[in-house]
């Protein structure tokens, strides 16, 4: 089965392991991008994995390999999670930020329409 592979924009075949040390890796690269703050480079990053997940789970685990992938499921949440957390985290700044932009604002034209 060949599959896309989004770091050297080729099409390689499918060799799970590798393709699933890809997609962690990506994640690593993705937290990394949200601690620097590179929210464009994230939502990139995102698509990529997001293809790349996509055609790892076409492929027909056997059981003994479950256990494998479900390490690897494991550590894509507890990745995900801490970019939800850092994201949120900006979000409620960006808001602070905006509040306090629009309290002053507010005040200029109470001023302007005061004098």
């Amino acid at each position: 089965m060949a599959v896309y592979n989004a770091q050297d924009n080729a099409v390689t075949e499918h060799n799970p392991k590798e393709h699933w040390q890809r997609i962690v890796a990506l994640s690593q690269t993705m937290l990394e991008a949200a601690h620097a703050q590179d929210w464009i480079g994230l939502i990139e990053m995102e698509a990529q994995r997001s293809l790349m997940l996509g055609q790892v789970f076409d492929y027909p685990w056997a059981a003994d390999e479950r256990p494998w992938v479900m390490a690897n499921i494991r550590r894509l949440l507890e990745t995900n999670q801490q970019i939800i957390d850092l994201s949120e985290g900006q979000q409620r700044g960006c808001a602070a930020e905006l509040h306090h932009f629009n309290m002053g604002r507010r005040a200029q034209q109470s001023y302007g329409e005061n004098q």
